[in-house]
C-alpha cells in the first residue's frame, strides 16, 4: 500500500484491466481518472482511495470489477460519470468523507455495490444508472444520502438501505427493484417498466412521494406498493398506470389524480390513514375485499371544500371490488323523482360502481362547505338512480360539523344495482306539503 498524487488509467484495448493487489490500497492524494476509447475493461481486487475528484470519461463500453473505489477526501470532491448507460461503469464504490462535499455530476454508471457510510453528498442534476444485481446502500451511519435521478438498468437490484431520490426513479424493462426491507422517499416521477415481479418488490416497506411539484406514476407496467404515502408540500400525484396498494395508503398532504383506466386500488384488508381537504383522491378509486370502507375522494377542481368521502358497508366476499368517484357538478342521468323526494342535489353527485362480485352495499355521502343542500340537513337522504328515476334510499344516520357546513348522510338501505350514481336528496314532509 502506498500513496501517489494524481492517478490515471487509460483504456487502450479490449478486455483490458487494472488490478490493485488484494489486501492493498493505492491512495490518490489528488485525482483519479479513467479515460480512453478501448473496449471492455475492469478494475479488480484491491482498493483505490481518492481524496480529490474522480472522473470516468471516454467511450469504453464497460467497466466495473471487484476493486473498491473510495471517496475519502476531507475537502470538496466531484464524481463525474462518462455519460452513457454502459459507458465506463464504476466498480464497488464507497463514500466515506469526514469533511467537504462530494458532488455527483453527469450520468454515472455503476456495475457493483454503492455504499454510503458518511459525509455530505450533493446529487446536483446527476443520474446514477445501476447495472448488475448488487446492493444500493445510501443509508449511512447517521444519515441517508440523496440521489438525483436513479435508473435501474439491468438484473434485479436490491436496496441495502433507505433510498432517497430527489429526482426521478426509473425501473427499466427486463429488470426490477427490490425494497429488501428498506423505505423509498421520492420527490420526482415513478417510472416502472420492469418485468420481474411487476418491476418492483415492495416487501413490507413504504414508498413516500414527497416532491414539491407534480409527480407522475407511469411506465409500461402497473405497480403494487405495500405502503404508499403522500406527503407533498405542494403539487399533485398523477397516476398514468394502475396502482395497487396492498396494506396502507397514507394521505398526509397532496391530491392523487386518477381515472377509470389509470386507477388507484386498495387490496382486501388495506386501510386508509388520513384524508382531508388537502389530502384526497381526485378521480376514480377502487377497493377490493369484504371490508367496510371509506373512499377518501374529492375534487381538485374545487377552490374550497375539496374532500367529499363516500363510505360503503362491508361487501360479502374478499373478491368483490367497488369503485367510487366524486363529481362536483349537476348529474345528467335524469330528473324523474319517486313520490317521497322533494328535490335532489344539482351541484354534486357520486358514482358508485360494483366492478366485481354480487354484493349490495349501503352508501354514505360526505358533503362539504360547497354543497348546495346542507341548509336543511334534517330532511337530507341518499338518493340513487335506478335507470328511470331517482329512488329515496332513506337515512340511517346523519353526522354534522361546522354548523352543518360539513357532514355525512348514510342511506337506510343498500344499493342493489351494479352501477349507480348516488347523491344527496331532500325528502318530502308535512311542511313541504303545506
Amino acid at each position: 500500500s502506498h500513496t501517489l498524487y494524481n492517478v490515471g488509467y487509460y483504456v487502450y484495448c479490449s478486455n483490458a484491466g487494472l488490478t490493485v493487489s488484494s489486501g492493498t490500497t493505492l491512495t490518490a492524494d489528488g485525482t483519479f481518472t479513467v479515460s480512453g476509447g478501448g473496449g471492455a475493461w475492469s478494475l479488480e481486487t484491491g482498493t483505490i482511495a481518492v481524496k480529490g475528484n474522480i472522473t470516468f470519461t471516454g467511450t469504453s463500453a464497460w467497466g466495473g470489477g471487484t476493486l473498491t473505489l473510495k471517496a475519502i477526501g476531507t475537502a470538496n470532491q466531484t464524481l463525474t460519470g462518462a455519460g452513457g448507460t454502459y459507458q465506463a461503469a464504476l466498480p464497488k464504490f464507497i463514500i466515506d468523507k469526514t469533511g467537504g462535499t462530494l458532488t455527483l455530476s453527469g450520468v454515472i454508471s455503476t456495475a457493483q455495490t454503492w455504499d454510503y457510510i458518511q459525509g455530505t453528498v450533493d446529487p446536483g442534476t446527476s443520474t446514477v444508472v445501476f447495472n448488475g444485481n448488487t446492493t444500493i446502500d445510501g443509508q449511512g451511519t447517521s444519515s441517508t444520502m440523496a440521489f438525483n435521478n436513479v435508473t435501474i438498468w439491468s438484473n434485479i437490484r436490491p436496496l441495502g438501505g433507505n433510498l432517497n431520490v430527489n429526482g426521478n426513479l426509473k425501473i427499466n424493462a427486463n429488470t426490477a427493484l427490490s425494497s429488501n426491507g428498506y423505505d423509498i422517499n421520492l420527490a420526482g416521477d415513478w417510472d416502472n417498466s420492469g418485468a420481474y415481479g411487476g418491476g418492483f418488490d415492495p416487501g413490507t416497506r413504504t414508498v413516500t412521494l414527497n416532491g414539491n411539484s407534480t409527480q407522475t406514476i407511469k411506465g409500461s407496467t402497473s405497480t403494487t406498493f405495500y405502503k404508499l404515502a403522500m406527503n407533498k408540500p405542494s403539487g399533485d400525484v398523477l397516476i398514468n398506470k394502475p396502482v395497487i396498494v396492498s396494506s396502507n395508503l397514507t394521505l398526509t398532504k397532496g391530491a392523487v389524480v386518477s381515472t377509470s383506466t389509470n386507477y388507484l386500488q386498495l387490496a382486501d384488508n388495506a386501510v386508509i390513514v388520513g384524508g382531508s381537504d388537502t389530502a384526497f383522491v381526485s378521480g376514480f378509486m377502487r377497493k377490493a375485499g369484504n371490508d367496510a370502507f371509506t373512499f377518501p375522494i374529492g375534487s381538485n377542481s374545487l377552490g374550497t371544500g375539496k374532500y367529499h368521502p363516500l363510505s360503503i358497508t362491508a361487501p360479502s366476499s374478499t373478491t368483490d371490488i367497488f369503485s367510487a368517484e366524486y363529481i362536483p357538478s349537476n348529474q345528467a342521468a335524469g330528473s324523474a323523482l319517486d313520490s317521497s323526494l322533494l328535490s335532489i342535489s344539482n351541484c354534486e353527485y357520486w358514482n358508485l360502481n360494483r366492478v366485481a362480485g354480487s354484493s349490495n352495499v349501503t352508501p354514505g355521502l360526505g358533503w362539504n362547505v360547497n354543497t348546495c343542500n346542507s341548509n336543511i340537513p334534517a330532511d337530507l337522504v341518499v338518493a340513487v338512480w335506478d335507470g328511470s328515476k331517482w329512488l329515496n334510499k332513506g337515512r340511517s344516520s346523519l353526522d354534522m360539523a361546522n354548523n352543518g357546513g360539513t357532514g355525512r348522510v348514510v342511506a337506510a338501505s343498500a344499493v342493489t344495482a351494479s352501477s349507480n350514481p348516488v347523491l344527496i336528496g331532500i325528502k318530502k314532509n308535512i311542511y313541504n306539503s303545506y
